[in-house]
């Protein structure tokens, strides 16, 4: 998992066996080191950086859903994937907005793009899991996670090692499965 964090370091594996790519794909070893079928495809890869991340630290404030949509929208446009933007835009704005109403943290936002495929998400110090709650009407607050849910092709809430929790949202390209994510 952390070969992909080593910095000036081009890692990949190259097998073309169906045998090998398949106990890559089971063991997640895809997910974090590109898998090429020959050389000469890895060696063509090798020039393109394998995963983009972009981090902002914001205060717990009135402003940091407008400065979470600005981060997230220059970070796309950067980037060059201006079909993630509009989606990426609203599952900041709700992850953001409920870590500032249901903890006493500053948020974290990280965009993270690897093979078109984009993920947003939200750090904060209280260990407490976000939960997606059923709510009889629209009227009722606690719409924002299933806002997430709708717009994301997948979403979900993990311990973070600091002793808080990271809830992200994934993106894809139209026409990936959840196979293409890992699922």
């Amino acid at each position: 998992m952390r070969i992909g964090d080593w910095p000036g370091i081009p890692f990949a594996v190259v097998t073309g066996r169906p045998d090998h790519l398949a106990r890559l794909a089971a063991q997640t070893v895809d997910r974090f080191v590109p898998v090429h079928p020959d050389v000469d495809a890895a060696e063509r890869a090798r020039d393109q950086p394998p995963r983009r991340r972009a981090v902002q630290l914001l205060a717990a404030s009135p402003g940091a859903s407008a400065l979470a949509r600005a981060f997230v929208e220059r970070t796309c446009t950067q980037w060059g994937v201006p079909e993630h933007t509009q989606n990426a835009v609203v599952i900041a704005t709700e992850l953001v907005e409920n870590a500032i109403r249901h903890t006493t943290s500053d948020p974290q936002l990280r965009v993270e793009l690897r093979r078109g495929i984009l993920t947003v998400a939200v750090a904060d110090d209280n260990p407490r899991p976000a939960v997606l709650l059923e709510r009889p009407s629209l009227r009722d607050s606690g719409l924002g996670l299933r806002l997430v849910a709708q717009t994301a092709r997948v979403w979900g809430c993990s311990r973070s090692w600091a002793g808080g929790k990271v809830v992200w949202a994934v993106l894809a390209r139209r026409g990936r499965s959840r196979h293409d994510l890992g699922g």
